[in-house]
């Protein structure tokens, strides 16, 4: 987040960045504490989870730090294809929410 954004904001701009892809009917989903190992250091975070619409689809493409981007049907999203434990959390979350 940069300084004075909301995670709203923020949310909008990294996807923009990483996806380039434009949110809209951003809505909160929920927050998940996490542990984030850098530089040797245990660092506490807040994980902010969200679900949003993408105003178009067809210019997705992984830039800057993403390595690719693609879908996923959600009947084949499992908790296990996600590295941090907050992530699998949220996901498990959002599966249960959905179905």
């Amino acid at each position: 987040m940069d300084l004075y954004e909301s995670a709203e904001e923020a949310l909008k701009r990294e996807i923009n960045e990483e996806l380039n892809l434009e949110l809209t009917d951003i809505r909160f989903f929920q927050s998940i504490p996490n542990l984030y190992e850098y530089s040797g250091m245990v660092i506490h975070t807040l994980d902010l989870l969200f679900t949003a619409q993408a105003v178009d689809l067809s210019p997705l493409q992984a830039a800057d730090d993403v390595k690719e981007a693609f879908f996923m049907k959600l009947n084949t999203i499992s908790s296990d294809d996600f590295g941090l434990d907050s992530i699998k959390k949220g996901i498990i979350a959002f599966l249960k929410a959905t179905t």
